[in-house]
């Protein structure tokens, strides 16, 4: 039980860091679009 636990708790923090890395790689393309928004608008 304890090795599952812990199995979970490191795919979470995987999964969290993942996910920071994905987001900081996806703020230029992001910024880039609600430029494109505004000039649109």
């Amino acid at each position: 039980m304890r090795l599952k636990k812990s199995l979970s708790v490191v795919l979470a923090v995987s999964t969290m860091l993942w996910g920071v890395c994905f987001l900081i790689h996806q703020v230029p393309i992001f910024f880039l679009a609600l430029i494109f928004c505004c000039l649109i608008e």
